[in-house]
């Protein structure tokens, strides 16, 4: 049987989710310029990695997850590219998100293992 997810948890990452939201869909004119080449990389991958941890900490199945993560990611990369907000959509941001909701979910595996 699964477990329900957890209220408090879940209520946080929703917050945190409606925030990378915002935060994604912000007009160009408020996004800070990169201080090194690919720094927005690091930043989608950091921030779903971010995002998958507190999604499994309310006790979201991996899969479901990481189907979450796939559609935000592919969602605000296609909202960026049509809406006129002055922003591209870039398939390698949506690529650095995947990496980051992976590396997120990795390391919620290890911490939850019981040890040897």
């Amino acid at each position: 049987m699964r477990a329900a997810l957890r209220p408090g948890p879940t209520i946080l990452a929703v917050i945190a989710t409606a925030v990378v939201v915002a935060m994604l869909l912000t007009p160009a004119t408020y996004v800070p310029q990169p201080h090194f080449p690919h720094e927005d990389k690091l930043e989608h991958a950091g921030v779903f990695c971010v995002l998958a941890l507190l999604w499994r900490w309310a006790r979201l199945g991996p899969l479901p997850m990481l189907i979450g993560a796939c559609v935000l990611a592919s969602t605000t990369e296609i909202l960026q590219a049509v809406l006129p907000i002055g922003r591209d959509g870039e398939v390698l941001d949506a690529v650095a998100d995947l990496a980051g909701a992976c590396i997120g979910a990795l390391i919620a595996r290890l911490v939850s293992r019981p040890s040897a």
